[in-house]
């Protein structure tokens, strides 16, 4: 693993390959290598950078719901992609494009860089189990569409929170999905329906959405880096930490 220190921020990346996949899940060392050790031939450079304050640092502007307080830190860690991207291409080479995954708020955050950021080589996003309950998200899509090939994901009970605002969130990521296919600058969307609530088996549909993108990165629809099956197969191995007979992803 690569670790650095960039503007203040603590960054972090594994990999090779001339494709670039831009993490945002809360910058847990942790969960990252169990990201990772979940997408081990994807052929992409995993990358992400924190400290992060997930309700500061991944919202799009200020906003409440409940007892939370959001603070619409997003523009700064916009800002700081293309430095980032810079870095990272310092240290594994050019690449050839670029594409942003994120869960929870971070995925919320991974669809407001894709609209917003002005890289070129950026060719989509995955977010999964994202917070598009998040107040003007849609007005905000509707007047700043996506582009590239978007992954959604969300957990089937998710919609079952306590929180009237969050439980909108099967019901907004619908339109996010509709809206998305609307979009002349998408060229694909995809969206996969996960068990469980919001806390359930997070490496698992991070790890889904960066295969997601490694249709892209493979080139072929049926490459052999979206076997799913061996994708929950992995994750039990790891999870168990029983030895894992199978040769990869």
């Amino acid at each position: 693993m690569t670790e650095f220190v960039l503007d203040g921020f603590s960054c972090r990346a594994e990999g090779s390959g001339d494709v670039l996949v831009m993490l945002f899940s809360g910058f847990d060392e942790q969960l990252f290598r169990e990201v990772c050790g979940l997408v081990p031939d994807c052929r992409c450079v995993l990358a992400e950078f924190g400290e992060i304050d997930w309700d500061r640092d991944y919202s799009p502007w200020e906003a409440s719901s409940g007892g939370r307080r959001f603070s619409g830190g997003a523009e700064r860690l916009l800002a700081f992609l293309p430095d980032f991207t810079a870095e990272l291409e310092k240290r594994f080479g050019r690449f050839g494009s670029v594409y942003l995954c994120g869960y929870s708020l971070g995925g919320l955050f991974a669809l407001y860089a894709d609209a917003l950021w002005d890289e070129p080589r950026l060719c989509g996003a995955a977010s999964c189990s994202g917070s598009t309950w998040f107040p003007g998200w849609l007005e905000f899509q509707r007047l700043h569409p996506l582009r590239g090939r978007i992954f959604l994901s969300l957990g089937g009970k998710e919609k079952n929170s306590p929180d009237p605002l969050m439980a909108q969130v099967e019901q907004t990521t619908m339109e996010v999905k509709r809206l998305a296919e609307r979009s002349p600058e998408v060229t694909q969307t995809v969206f996969v329906h996960e068990s469980g609530g919001h806390f359930s088996k997070v490496p698992q549909r991070i790890a889904r959405g960066v295969l997601q993108i490694g249709r892209i990165v493979c080139g072929t629809e049926d490459c052999n880096v979206l076997d799913l099956a061996v994708l929950d197969h992995n994750l039990h191995c790891d999870r168990t930490g029983k030895a894992c007979s199978c040769s990869g992803i």
